[in-house]
């Protein structure tokens, strides 16, 4: 029985309105309680991909080890090791299971784990009890919460600001099968780019048969200059970078909620205004917000803290580099019509060097 990932198109009512998320098909039809688990809880789509293939991996281990005297809970404990371990003898490197898997990064095995036991849960709640016996909570014996309340009570003692905690831990529960502990190791210093090649990069480093790339030079600054995520930097509209209001040779640049974010100032349809970027997009081309699409055009949205209007500003640091983008961006205007977009056909500022099918265009954003 082969279990495979597709992108799915959900109706949820009679109404136009969709939402694609990945689905995961059986042989005889989509795994609805896992559809209806992602539509209630309204996380990312990286979120949910890694909850799908956590459950494939688990339907996938119960076909090849289903055996009706095994308790539940040791099956999914097998199945936690199987995703730490693999399931290949390494000694004859066979698998009677046919499965064939390799050892999976400890703290990716973990978050599997974590997000299948909260599936089983939620599942588990009134459709079927089994669901829950598979990795179940318990307060444990008087012994284990002896042990437990020792543990505390020693790493109180050694914590500097031990006083302030609690006299007695909370009594809480815990998974049956834990997730495998991981070594504490020295966080190493996150790679950077010299600056003093910096300049280099931007001018030679984008220069390609004699003319310059601005959409990567613009991309590089804001990133750099600026502090974004490279995915922030494809929900940025043409009208998000103005002239800064008390140095009008600093670029300002204000990043919207790619849903949430205000509408351009200069648009209305039918005389009224649109509540916000997803009625603007939908109204107006025809396209929904990056972070609600899946594929190579999808540009994720991590929640960053916003001001009233669904918007941060870019600050720049050190303050020259606000003065590229607003020349960049006037050059990256013709770059644009070169290359076969009209300004009128889509408020991106960041877009592809080829334009869309406008059949494809209903469900995804200009790409990257």
């Amino acid at each position: 029985m082969a279990f495979s990932i597709v992108t799915g198109k959900v109706l949820r009512d009679n109404t136009g309105a969709s939402v694609e998320i990945p689905v995961l098909i059986s042989p005889v039809g989509p795994i609805r309680p896992l559809i209806d688990y992602c539509l209630s809880r309204k996380r990312s789509l990286s979120w949910q991909e890694k909850l799908v293939r956590a459950v494939k991996l688990f339907l996938e281990y119960l076909q090849a080890n289903t055996t009706n005297s095994e308790e539940d809970w040791r099956t999914f404990r097998n199945f936690a090791s199987a995703l730490h371990q693999g399931t290949i003898d390494t000694q004859t490197r066979e698998d009677p299971s046919k499965l064939f898997w390799n050892p999976i990064n400890v703290r990716d095995a973990n978050y599997m784990i974590t997000l299948l036991s909260d599936f089983l849960d939620w599942i588990g709640r009134d459709q079927s009890p089994r669901a829950k016996s598979f990795n179940p909570q318990y307060v444990g014996n008087a012994f284990d919460q002896q042990v437990d309340r020792l543990a505390y009570m020693h790493k109180r003692s050694k914590a500097f600001l031990g006083h302030a905690w609690a006299a007695q831990p909370k009594t809480s529960s815990a998974r049956l099968n834990r997730s495998t502990p991981i070594p504490k190791v020295f966080g190493k210093r996150p790679p950077d780019f010299p600056e003093d090649k910096f300049e280099e990069l931007l001018f030679r480093g984008f220069k390609v048969a004699g003319r310059y790339d601005y959409r990567g030079i613009l991309i590089t600054m804001l990133l750099h200059g600026g502090g974004l995520r490279l995915s922030e930097a494809f929900h940025i509209f043409m009208s998000d970078i103005q002239p800064h209001w008390d140095d009008s040779s600093l670029a300002f640049v204000a990043v919207h909620h790619p849903s949430l974010g205000a509408v351009p100032d200069d648009w209305q349809f039918k005389g009224m205004k649109a509540a916000n970027r997803a009625e603007y997009l939908s109204r107006e081309f025809g396209l929904k917000p990056r972070d609600l699409i899946r594929g190579n055009l999808m540009a994720g949205w991590k929640h960053p803290a916003l001001d009233e209007r669904w918007f941060m500003q870019v600050h720049w640091f050190p303050t020259e580099y606000g003065q590229l983008p607003s020349r960049e961006t006037t050059r990256l205007l013709p770059t644009r019509c070169m290359t076969g977009l009209r300004m009128m056909d889509i408020p991106i500022l960041v877009t592809g060097s080829r334009r869309q099918p406008r059949q494809q265009a209903s469900n995804t954003l200009m790409g990257n």
